[in-house]
């Protein structure tokens, strides 16, 4: 069994609109591709300042990539319910590759982390190519085996996960390497090095034979 988690930015969608106007975060609790459409059907919580969450409700209903949603107040600054889209690239990427989404999360650049599990290296692919020709640019932020030991160690995997969301790996890049290392308290030198071994091994094991 494989885990994996994807940095997904998708260049149009309704979760970039949002967060580009409101210090939201949105949270996916599982997705239904449609068997009629090109899109799908997701369950989100959304949350935040209370005033922006109630801002949020509105421009929801007023953007153009959503057809239908149906949500509801659950507590101070946060609201649960489904959005429904007519063309989705997550969506249209399920079908077929045997991937299992568990866990979704925006980030600050409009991007979305995806936790998914599937049995075999080539169900990620597929599932990776799939948003590709979508037009999505994906990064792999780790891989692991839960049967085996993990591909990277807890030390690797959260500086990865930290330079992805600080905009490391962004063109222009957000941060540089000796602000990154100073938020992780690392020397440049060190940090370069983890880097470049964490990556190689996410590689490796990414492309590798099964």
């Amino acid at each position: 069994m494989i885990e994996a988690t994807l940095a997904v930015k998708m260049s149009e969608s309704w979760i970039r609109d949002i967060l580009l106007k409101y210090p939201v975060r949105i949270k996916f609790l599982g997705w239904i591709p449609s068997e009629e459409t090109e899109g799908g059907k997701s369950l989100v919580e959304i949350r935040g300042p209370e005033d922006a969450v109630a801002d949020v409700s509105q421009s929801l209903k007023d953007n153009p990539f959503i057809c239908k949603i149906q949500i509801s107040k659950v507590g101070k600054g946060s609201i649960l319910g489904t959005v429904e889209l007519n063309k989705c690239a997550i969506c249209r990427a399920i079908p077929g590759t045997d991937c299992f989404l568990t866990h979704g999360v925006t980030t600050e650049d409009g991007s979305l982390l995806l936790r998914i599990m599937t049995e075999e290296r080539g169900n990620l692919r597929r599932f990776i190519s799939k948003l590709e020709e979508d037009g999505c640019g994906i990064r792999i932020i780790s891989l692991r085996d839960p049967e085996k030991e993990d591909l990277l160690t807890e030390r690797q995997e959260e500086i990865l996960r930290t330079a992805y969301e600080m905009g490391y790996f962004e063109y222009p890049k957000k941060v540089n390497i000796k602000e990154l290392s100073e938020r992780l308290g690392m020397s440049i030198s060190t940090l370069s090095e983890m880097l470049r071994k964490s990556e190689r091994k996410v590689l490796e094991y990414y492309f590798s034979a099964k």
